[in-house]
């Protein structure tokens, strides 16, 4: 029988496993369910400082053991990965906790988004390197066939150059925009640009709206936020010379219509074939495959842009956006 790899959840809470029922065979959507049905997995323990949140993260996923400290969790457990599901704040020191343990995991695999500061991202940096453990971010998107495939067409160039785009978010710049930034970088493979970058409104505490227009691939794109009063809207739209490609329902469908004259001789968009497709179908599933391939000697997150160095490039993006946007906020 092939091993199985220990797991250790650090924060009990929606992305941990509380979006999902155990054994349910709908998409998953958490870390919890993510191992539970992957057979190289077993989940041996959690740890939350809420006793009533660890007890029921423990009943549902069957978690022989529950710590309400990480200090006490790494004084025992010795697991092969880790996933940190907890709060954005508490990613950093967390993480920088457990690569310092004595019984450290191979692989860490922490929450978007990773750090709020660049001297945290030099920090977590440094550590992994010293201490050899592979840190890998949840960006969603890459983790999903669906929008690999879309990345490979657009980068193919069958749909033509960029003429421009629009992403629209909600929910603060730190939490969503890093979102959208990082699946800007997936989609295409040229330098993204901050050209500007206003506080709107909206926002969530302690993380402002922010719009933005880059440039990429010598064409603009406007990364709108909006208020979330009203209804929660994370989509993109991309126009080609040749096509346009949209993701909408944040990611969940995804849309390239290709240009095709009509019968009176104009350029008209139709569906291309083999669409619409259904994206984000099972992104933890594939993310947890990743980790089992990087336990057994492959480089899967380098390739997938979801290692420290790929994090770094698209928080640098999101940063210099909101020191562009900074005398507003001062003001």
């Amino acid at each position: 029988m092939a091993q199985r790899w220990s797991v250790g959840i650090i924060g009990c809470g929606r992305m941990a496993g509380t979006y999902d029922a155990p054994g349910s065979s709908a998409p998953i959507e958490s870390h919890a369910q993510a191992y539970a049905q992957h057979p190289r997995f077993r989940l041996i323990a959690a740890m939350d400082p809420n006793e009533q949140r660890l007890q029921r993260f423990q009943r549902a996923w069957d978690v022989p053991r529950g710590y309400a400290s990480l200090d006490e969790f790494l004084a025992i457990e010795s697991c092969e990965v880790i996933s940190v599901c907890s709060p954005t704040p508490c990613h950093v020191p967390q993480a920088m906790q457990i690569m310092e343990a004595a019984h450290r995991p191979r692989v860490l695999f922490v929450e978007k988004p990773l750090c709020g500061h660049p001297d945290e991202m030099r920090q977590l940096r440094d550590r992994a390197e010293a201490t050899g453990v592979r840190v890998l971010v949840n960006h969603t998107r890459r983790f999903d066939p669906i929008h690999q495939e879309l990345a490979s067409l657009i980068c193919s160039g069958a749909l033509g150059a960029l003429l421009g785009g629009r992403c629209t978010y909600y929910g603060g710049w730190l939490n969503n925009g890093t979102h959208v930034v990082d699946t800007v970088r997936l989609l295409f493979d040229s330098p993204i640009e901050v050209a500007s970058s206003a506080v709107v409104a909206g926002g969530r505490e302690g993380d402002e709206n922010l719009t933005v227009r880059a440039r990429c691939a010598g064409a603009t794109l406007v990364l709108e936020a909006i208020e979330e009063t009203h209804y929660k809207l994370l989509e993109f739209e991309f126009r080609f010379e040749q096509g346009r490609a949209r993701l909408l329902d944040a990611g969940e469908r995804i849309i390239v219509d290709r240009v095709q004259v009509n019968r009176y001789g104009e350029r008209v968009l139709v569906p291309a074939e083999g669409f619409p497709r259904l994206g984000l179908m099972n992104p933890l599933a594939h993310a947890v495959d990743a980790i089992a391939a990087i336990l057994g000697g492959e480089d899967r997150g380098r390739a997938l842009g979801v290692d420290l160095a790929a994090a770094s490039e698209t928080m640098a993006l999101v940063w210099q956006a909101q020191e562009l946007a900074m005398p507003q906020v001062a003001g």
